[in-house]
């Protein structure tokens, strides 16, 4: 005679086992978000250019131009001032 409590036994388990495996996964999950969420994202843009004017020597215009610096913080805390370099370019 087949015994009657197997089958919802391996049911049971299974069940389980499928939920203790998708806990761990989401677990896992929260841990890449939390991660991502608190990752610091900063581009930059550097754009330069020279103003040549008619008549205007080459080298001498290559001497003089303008630099611009754009930061962009991506992230969720402000970045501070002290992780930024000052410098200044003089002419060669």
């Amino acid at each position: 005679m087949p015994e009657r409590g197997k089958a919802p036994d391996r049911l049971a388990h299974t069940l389980g086992v499928i939920g203790f495996l998708l806990s761990v996964v989401s677990s896992m999950w929260q841990i890449f978000l939390h991660r991502e969420s608190s990752a610091e994202r900063a581009t930059l843009r550097l754009s330069a250019f020279h103003i040549v004017k008619r008549g205007q020597n080459t080298e001498t215009a290559a001497k003089s131009g303008f630099l611009s610096v754009e930061v962009v913080n991506f992230g969720q805390r402000p970045v501070s001032e002290a992780n930024f370099h000052k410098y200044s370019l003089r002419p060669c």
